[in-house]
């Protein structure tokens, strides 16, 4: 084996493990689903402060100021903070996309 393929080798061994590692740390971080979790005080300011701009009826058709709209969308917004895909401007906490989980969980009551 030449040095550089062995350099590669342990370059991609180092990172894999280092992949592996900060996976673990982020699941340590979980929060717990608190099964009270509200709609009107917890979800709707995450909503409110970062998907209103663009899901208001005007740039894009579904309406997040309706519950109805976010009670019918509740697990393809989850889907979608969960995998990083959505607010596709700025970026929520690991918090509220857990926060947004839980309610969802809890079956996205109106409350």
């Amino acid at each position: 084996m030449t040095t550089t393929r062995i350099l590669y080798l342990i370059l991609l061994a180092v990172c894999t493990v280092s992949c592996e590692y900060n996976v673990e740390e982020e699941d340590m971080e979980e929060i717990s689903c608190d099964p009270g979790i509200s709609f009107s005080t917890t979800v709707r300011p995450i909503i409110d402060n970062n998907c209103i701009q663009c899901h208001n009826g005007s740039v894009h058709p579904l309406d997040f100021r309706n519950f109805s709209t976010v009670k019918d969308n509740a697990e393809k917004i989850r889907e979608l903070t969960e995998a990083g895909i959505m607010p596709k401007q700025g970026s929520l906490t690991s918090e509220e996309i857990a926060l947004i989980g839980c309610w969802v969980d809890n079956g996205a009551a109106d409350n």
